[in-house]
């Protein structure tokens, strides 16, 4: 709601209803410029990356993620510049895409760098504004192509609120504070988080490579990341485990409102699927020709081949429909169970087996070929039926207060979404003028 005593005016902005009658609309192209500036030579080494709203500095040294022969064709970019992830519109539906740059560097050109107008906007202001609008999902309205793409000529005539510079510089140190001691505790709960997924992770990665036996004899693996592994058991290429892989992958059916379930990739995390996180619906009366490849059991699992990659899910649901980057695997009962790999695509050396076959630059992904020859782990059938036993059991424990974290998580990131979406729309005018006094 627009502060009392302040004029309201419409703001020609679907989702923003009214603004402050002092408050200019404008388009983007009016107030920002495109930056681009090649990294001829490669004199800036300052590699950034985009991180879930932040920009980052990069590692390169560890090679963490795929990475060029050089960074020549990176973009260079100073502090200011705020950075938009316009790729994969249509697949990843989870990511900010939006980041303020505060240091110099350089950032792929993959992503569109804009620098503000100073006469009639502020960096920090065009960056509270813009991640508002991926808040309220506005760019994905935008692009084209396979994997739905947009550039600065698709934003250009985005309309955008331009508030009086003073007012912009109030409400962007406003937002400064808050956001901060949001972070602070948002950091908290996250390195919390962050250890309890590592003491899990350990669990899994420790128990689907060794086993229950602590004195059984060891062997070499013959794989680097999966290291020693007991005597009786085997590596082999995926395809010697799996009956039939149903490949749901290319095929997008019409989507409804409601309907038939439809999971994506986006729906498939840490081990389970979640319809929620990628709510889409296809129409009833094209399931069975759209599910002609093959129609998932109870107990089949799913393996997400990219964005994300690598992500898998036992079927829960035999009536689910499954789509875009989702691939099925029917166990070789007399070889491999279900439970066991997923559990072993759980794991740290399983997700690294993944990886290393991987491919891509911008989003990691993996061609089928070089997913059925991939190697995994295989203890005798009998010995993965206890091992899952074992783990379900030891793994309730950290359910619930990893359950309770991600909630605390996700409320205090609504919370601060909330709050730069009220001020970008000049909703708290008047709590700014209070704090101040």
């Amino acid at each position: 709601m627009i502060p009392a005593g302040v004029q309201p005016v419409d703001a020609r902005i679907p989702w923003m209803g009214v603004v402050p009658s002092e408050w200019a609309v404008l388009p983007l192209m009016a107030c920002v410029k495109k930056r681009e500036c090649a990294n001829h030579g490669g004199l800036e080494q300052n590699v950034l990356s985009l991180s879930y709203g932040r920009i980052l500095r990069r590692d390169v040294a560890t090679n963490s993620g795929l990475l060029p022969e050089n960074f020549d064709s990176y973009n260079r970019v100073s502090p200011g510049d705020v950075v938009l992830r316009l790729t994969d519109l249509q697949n990843d539906v989870t990511s900010l895409r939006v980041g303020l740059v505060r240091e110099p560097g350089i950032i792929t050109s993959a992503y569109t760098t804009l620098s503000a107008d100073p006469a009639k906007l502020i960096s920090e202001w065009l960056f509270y504004l813009l991640h508002a609008y991926d808040a309220r999902k506005v760019f994905y309205s935008l692009g084209g192509g396979v994997r739905q793409s947009a550039k600065f000529e698709d934003l250009r005539h985005l309309l955008v609120i331009v508030p009086p510079l003073r007012t912009q510089r109030s409400l962007t140190a406003f937002l400064d504070r808050r956001t901060a001691a949001i972070d602070s505790l948002l950091q908290k709960k996250e390195r919390l988080l962050e250890l309890m997924e590592e003491k899990r992770q350990a669990l899994i990665s420790h128990t689907v490579t060794k086993g229950l036996d602590p004195h059984v004899d060891m062997k070499n693996s013959g794989v680097a990341h999966f290291g020693k592994i007991p005597t009786s058991w085997q590596v082999l290429p995926l395809r010697r485990v799996i009956r039939e892989f149903v490949d749901y992958r290319g095929r997008t059916p019409t989507k409804v409102d409601a309907g038939i379930p439809l999971i994506t990739a986006g729906a498939i995390r840490d081990g389970r699927i979640e319809h929620s996180r990628a709510p889409e619906y296809m129409e009833p009366s094209e399931y069975n020709e759209f599910m002609s490849r093959g129609r998932p059991a109870v107990g089949d699992m799913v393996f997400t081949t990219e964005a994300p990659l690598g992500e898998v899910a036992l079927v829960e649901d035999a009536s689910h429909a499954f789509a875009q980057r989702v691939i099925l695997f029917r166990m070789n009962s007399l070889r491999m169970t279900s439970k066991y790999l997923r559990l072993f695509y759980l794991s740290s050396p399983g997700r690294d087996e993944i990886k290393s076959r991987a491919s891509g630059s911008t989003a990691e992904g993996i061609r089928a070929d070089r997913l059925r020859g991939s190697a995994v782990i295989v203890p005798p059938v009998e010995t993965q039926q206890l091992i899952a036993a074992e783990l379900d059991a030891k793994l309730v424990a950290f359910e619930p207060l990893l359950r309770r974290l991600e909630t605390q998580v996700a409320r205090l990131r609504e919370y601060r979404q909330a709050l730069i979406g009220a001020a970008v729309t000049g909703q708290l005018s008047e709590s700014v003028e209070t704090e101040a006094a």
